[in-house]
């Protein structure tokens, strides 16, 4: 397999050709790659924004293991055994939307896509919350599988898209 030097790939040698000036020193080198930086965001806003995005990882993946834990209150509450084994299965049902959210971030705008998700994750929540019954239990499931899958496609699209090698 031939090598193939991207334009835009810079390899170990020529970067470090980069960081070291003629005379050595590193720090106007350093200086002019914050201000070059090729991330639209940095310092405390990135770390915000990265705290978030992987705030709403956590709850999609909060969300699809809770079901073990509260499936015995859930069983007392509406006594429907037969329907039980689907509210673990409706959420995974849901997150099978990853793939298509993922094609979705590339045609749309990422960030209302995003927040769709979001809104989609909490409604389906919500649902789950007010449920009257268990079909409206394993239905909220399969909303909020469908919304997390698209947060977690989205904290991966959003990650790559705001972090560099620099």
């Amino acid at each position: 397999m031939a090598d193939y030097n991207h334009p835009d790939r810079i390899t170990e040698g020529e970067l470090e050709k980069q960081d070291v000036g003629s005379n050595g020193n590193t720090s106007s080198s350093n200086n002019e790659a914050k201000d070059d930086s090729p991330r639209p965001i940095h310092g405390w806003k990135w770390a915000i924004a990265y705290a978030s995005m992987v705030s709403t990882t956590f709850l999609f993946a909060l969300d699809n293991t809770i079901v073990a834990d509260i499936q015995p209150s859930i069983l007392d509450e509406f006594n429907q055994i037969s329907l039980l084994p689907w509210i673990g299965v409706g959420f995974a049902l849901g997150t099978m939307c990853v793939l298509p959210w993922g094609k979705v971030y590339g045609v749309f705008n990422a960030k209302y896509v995003y927040l769709f998700n979001i809104i989609l994750f909490e409604l389906g929540s919500a649902v789950c919350g007010a449920a009257p019954n268990m079909i409206s239990l394993v239905i909220g499931r399969v909303i909020a599988g469908v919304g997390g899958s698209g947060m977690y496609s989205g904290t991966l699209s959003f990650v790559a898209m705001l972090t560099s090698i620099q």
